[in-house]
């Protein structure tokens, strides 16, 4: 859940916005994974303030797409390194397409590292 507040200089409020995202995947013995992957977004209640000339404008999107991933060490520090594509398959007051993401983890402290 996202609770937006009102942006004091232009006194516009974005509505309250519902995620949900989810992903599945297989990882082999050489540290490589891949899966599905998806999300849907409804925004909950409408944006308001003097230039919400749009209307309540409450966006929704559904998406699905695929995930690579990559397990492996650096040193002793495990990363994680992951590259998903979402293509929007429903999209109601919001712009439709298609998005790439890539994140990646690393420790900040490794247990018996100085």
């Amino acid at each position: 859940m996202t609770f937006n507040q009102r942006n004091d200089a232009t006194r516009y409020s974005t509505g309250t916005e519902l995620h949900w995202e989810w992903a599945v995947s297989k990882t082999f013995e050489n540290g490589l994974s891949v899966g599905g992957v998806g999300y849907a977004y409804q925004q909950l209640t409408a944006d308001s303030g003097p230039r919400a000339i749009l209307g309540p404008f409450k966006g929704r999107s559904v998406a699905v797409g695929a995930m690579l991933g990559c397990n492996f060490k650096l040193g002793e520090a495990p990363i994680s390194a992951r590259l998903r594509w979402y293509h929007e398959v429903e999209t109601a007051n919001r712009l439709k397409g298609n998005a790439v993401f890539l994140s990646v983890s690393v420790p900040l402290w490794v247990p018996g590292t100085r």
